[in-house]
């Protein structure tokens, strides 16, 4: 960020965007680790120039994807630009996959300016007569998860409008500045104030960093480049999971942060520690279809002294999340700043190990309009600003991801940490009442 005049309407960041940018400040080569990927192959006789007033309509329907972020008397603050310049590329790759496949990283890994353009690209490449691949990529700081499902949705709404010779929908109502001012008002500083005691309070003699397996050691320069496996979890543990989680209380959310805690904390026989979580703070039902960042990260304290089943540890883990909910709205780092604890923020912090679980819905859905295809592909790279993160998606069938950084774990030893997850899933459902310690599985 730059400091530049005051323009006529610039707003306060977000919790969330403010923890990004400090990330970004303080890791220069972070690169394109909070870059948000959204790509598709297109089956079909394609409309190039359809696909680039669509994606014209999108932009133009959210401010967040016109927004900019500059240091105003000495404050960060976002900026929307009246009538930016984002054009789709272009590039016909003909059956050249090398080519193809070279457009598609850079356009993925591509750093952005943020106080002089808006953070959303797209490239649309051309690898046949009938197969295109469309890749957006936008920074987090202005979408979440939520928001790519909105953009992927309304493009291809607007396609299928443009190609019957209709007309895209109009802007929107509500934007994020209306949230983000809306949250400045709704919260005073007294209330900031407790929150930030809250924390304090909570991580005070907690570890800063989890006991992982790591394969290296941790380097001050790193490229955040990571690699991913997925598994499905077998049907008859996840309905003994969800009948568990009925029967205490409990959501599935916290059924599986309780079992990420066990494999965590046996990993490196571990009692406290603090996994990260993100939180969605789309609290007014309002917002639900507006695009831009909402998201925020909050620590949960993982609590596994004595010798607790899983329906005590639900019974701390259900607490301790409900509590971190209620305190979500600090900047988490800034609330650890005075006085500093033991736990201050360092080289992990919240940014080691992330939980997450998404829900049917969330996932790009594979569609058909106007006779072209539109089918979800993952991206030509993966980087995160975590060490590791651990994702869970519940459509019916559970499937849980780990994703990690490779300049820290080899393939091999998170593949046994999927086996670990595995083992624990599906002794925890049989023997929710032995001790978490003395559960088969995890043995190092």
């Amino acid at each position: 960020m730059t400091d530049a005049a005051a323009p006529a309407f610039a707003f306060p960041v977000t919790p969330g965007q403010l923890q990004m940018l400090w990330y970004e400040r303080d890791h220069p080569n972070a690169g394109s680790a909070y870059h948000i990927t959204m790509t598709h192959r297109l089956t079909g006789p394609v409309r190039p120039d359809l696909v680039a007033a669509a994606f014209d309509a999108v932009v133009r329907r959210h401010e967040a994807l016109r927004t900019v972020f500059r240091t105003i008397d000495g404050e960060p603050r976002q900026v929307v630009l009246g009538d930016p310049k984002v054009p789709l590329r272009y590039v016909d790759c003909g059956t050249d996959e090398v080519a193809a496949d070279r457009e598609l990283r850079d356009n993925a890994e591509r750093v952005f300016h943020f106080d002089s353009e808006p953070l959303i690209r797209a490239l649309l490449v051309r690898t046949s007569s009938e197969h295109h691949v469309l890749a957006l990529v936008a920074h987090h700081l202005v979408t979440d998860g939520r928001s790519t499902g909105l953009i992927m949705a309304e493009l291809v709404t607007d396609y299928a409008a443009l190609s019957a010779g209709g007309r895209p929908a109009g802007r929107g109502g509500l934007q994020l500045a209306d949230f983000t001012l809306w949250q400045a008002e709704a919260l005073s500083q007294d209330e900031l104030r407790r929150q930030g005691l809250f924390w304090q309070r909570q991580l005070a003699g907690v570890p800063r960093s989890i006991e992982m397996p790591f394969d290296r050691p941790r380097s001050s320069v790193r490229d955040n480049v990571a690699d991913g496996h997925e598994f499905t979890v077998p049907a008859d543990v996840t309905a003994r999971l969800r009948s568990l989680a009925r029967e205490h209380g409990v959501t599935m959310y916290m059924m599986l942060l309780a079992v990420t805690q066990i494999v965590l904390g046996r990993c490196g026989a571990q009692e406290l520690f603090v996994v990260g979580t993100n939180t969605e703070r789309r609290r007014r039902p309002e917002f639900d279809d507006v695009v831009g960042c909402f998201a925020g990260k909050v620590p949960i304290r993982a609590d596994l002294r004595g010798q607790p089943d899983l329906v005590t540890l639900l019974g701390r883990v259900r607490q301790a999340t409900l509590d971190a909910l209620s305190n979500d709205d600090v900047v988490f780092d800034d609330a650890l700043t005075e006085p500093k604890p033991p736990w201050a923020p360092g080289v992990p912090a919240i940014n080691q190990v992330s939980f997450q679980l998404f829900h049917g819905g969330f996932t790009a859905t594979d569609t058909t309009v106007a006779g072209v295809r539109f089918e979800p592909i993952p991206g030509p790279t993966e980087r995160i600003a975590k060490e590791m993160l651990v994702l869970f998606v519940d459509e019916g069938e559970l499937r849980c991801g780990l994703m990690w950084l490779t300049a820290l774990f080899d393939r091999a030893t998170v593949i046994n940490l999927c086996d670990d997850f595995l083992a624990v899933l599906d002794a925890v459902s049989r023997h929710p009442s032995e001790s978490i310690w003395r559960l088969p599985g995890v043995d190092r």
